[in-house]
């Protein structure tokens, strides 16, 4: 058996149109997500989600189960600029549009470029903590990117996406060796972490780059722990490409016994999205890839799959500006 043969995701990609026929429906699965952040910030308390298909039109409906709006205020003029959602177990009981996101402690959470795992009933957050100035080195003057020194990967847990615990720093800078990918002077952006159920671990895979963006490289650090301490073992570029914005996803199956995980990065100058399999240990690529999206220029790869669908969310390359 070769190992398109055992990569179902792979082998779709190659033999068929369905992650480009994906490109449509990327769109509409943003909006899902869209309206279902902004009913839980503008709204109601919500209770469930539950997407259907309707297999007449190929169309998506999405059913929000949710109580009626209620408030518990103190007079009704801050009722009506701060609706509140109830039934949550901890302290904070609000989203406050346009306020900084605050942990349960009370201070701002730092875990920028996130990403999440959900494991065991507890949600993680990992993020590029961001502390001190921000500068513009000249190398990067033509194209805006600013930085900030690097202090490390930030880790929140919350039983109900609301409530988060400050768990620690779980992949610091090194501030002693000026070779070291994770110098304070270097970049680690976009931290995603997956579970390997075979082998127990919690396996963070990073955008790993230099000050001017031209090393990008995937980075690797496995934790026995979802809340670390991880460690770095090393940093390379799949198949040799370049890298650099980059998600992972696993392709469940469904026994549970052979599970198989991928890597999407975004390779030749962004140009080409590249879809790595990973080794079954999930600490590195085994070759097998494939080239998609190919000229689209997309960064902030997002994957997930639904009812036997796979879908695609990426942004434009617009640098640091929105598009």
């Amino acid at each position: 058996m070769t190992n398109n043969e055992r990569s179902p995701l792979l082998a779709a990609a190659r033999s068929s149109k369905r992650i480009e026929d994906a490109r449509s429906s990327s769109i509409s699965s943003f909006v899902v997500i869209s309206f279902l952040l902004a009913t839980i910030i503008f709204t109601r308390e919500l209770h469930g989600l539950v997407i259907q298909r309707n297999n007449g039109d190929g169309s998506y409906m999405m059913h929000l189960m949710a109580s009626s709006p209620q408030r518990s205020h103190q007079n009704d003029d801050d009722a009506a600029d701060h609706p509140t959602i109830i039934g949550w177990p901890h302290t904070n009981q609000n989203i406050r549009p346009g306020t900084t996101f605050l942990s349960v402690t009370g201070e701002p959470i730092n875990a920028h470029g996130g990403g999440f795992l959900y494991h065991l009933g507890t949600y993680y957050w990992y993020g590029e903590i961001k502390i001190g100035p921000t500068y513009l080195p000249s190398s990067n003057a033509g194209w805006g990117g600013t930085r900030v020194d690097l202090t490390g990967i930030s880790c929140y847990s919350s039983l109900d996406l609301l409530n988060w615990e400050y768990r620690g720093n779980v992949l610091p800078a090194v501030t002693d060796d000026a070779d070291h990918d994770l110098y304070i002077n270097q970049v680690a952006e976009r931290p995603k972490v997956i579970y390997n159920a075979n082998t127990g671990k919690f396996v963070m895979w990073l955008h790993i780059d230099s000050m001017d963006y031209s090393k990008a490289r995937c980075g690797v650090a496995v934790s026995d722990s979802p809340d670390g301490p991880f460690e770095y073992t090393k940093s390379f570029r799949p198949q040799g490409h370049l890298a650099r914005d980059l998600t992972v996803f696993v392709d469940h199956d469904k026994e549970g016994l052979n599970d198989k995980a991928y890597l999407f990065t975004s390779s030749e100058d962004n140009a080409v999205m590249h879809m790595s399999q990973l080794s079954d240990d999930y600490l590195s690529t085994i070759g097998n890839y494939s080239r998609i999206f190919v000229g689209r220029y997309m960064e902030t790869p997002t994957v997930f799959k639904h009812e036997g669908m796979y879908y695609f969310i990426g942004s434009g390359c617009t640098a640091w500006k929105p598009n």
